[in-house]
């Protein structure tokens, strides 16, 4: 199974409530680069998850139109699981409920980060994901240290 997981976009700096922080000009013209150019790594997916925060269900959008562009179209659901405070173990649970081979979650700091440590068995902090970064983790089993980084796409790399 695999489990792909995106960073939103650059979004705005300043709102009344960080939740509503919507994306950039930048940031979707970014997250739309991003999803073009590594398109091929998307249309595997079966289902998006993203979290309830406008700005992930925006980035979200951008990854599930373009595939539909392309033919590919997969349903978008919200889960408060990936917040930027939400608990890696919690989502353990969520991906082993899912029986699907492929997902896409739309994510933020810190729980991106937190999650590719955690899953791949690495060290706190070894992998800091950008906006719009995304990463794939193969696994048979979701579970803590059972996870392969399989590849990782930085935005501005």
């Amino acid at each position: 199974m695999k489990v792909i997981v995106m960073r939103h976009g650059e979004a705005e700096q300043h709102n009344l409530r960080d939740f509503d922080r919507r994306l950039t000009a930048n940031g979707v013209a970014i997250v739309e680069q991003m999803a073009r150019k590594h398109l091929a790594k998307f249309i595997s997916v079966q289902t998006i998850w993203a979290s309830p925060l406008v700005r992930a269900q925006q980035t979200a959008r951008i990854v599930q139109n373009i595939l539909a562009e392309e033919g590919v179209d997969i349903p978008l659901h919200t889960t408060p699981l990936l917040v930027p405070e939400a608990r890696v173990i919690e989502v353990y649970d969520f991906l082993q409920n899912l029986h699907t081979d492929s997902v896409l979650l739309v994510t933020h700091q810190p729980f991106v980060s937190h999650f590719l440590d955690n899953f791949s068995g690495a060290a706190s902090g070894t992998y800091d994901m950008g906006t719009a970064s995304i990463a794939a983790i193969e696994y048979e089993v979701a579970a803590a240290q059972l996870g392969q980084i399989a590849w990782i796409k930085h935005a501005y790399e």
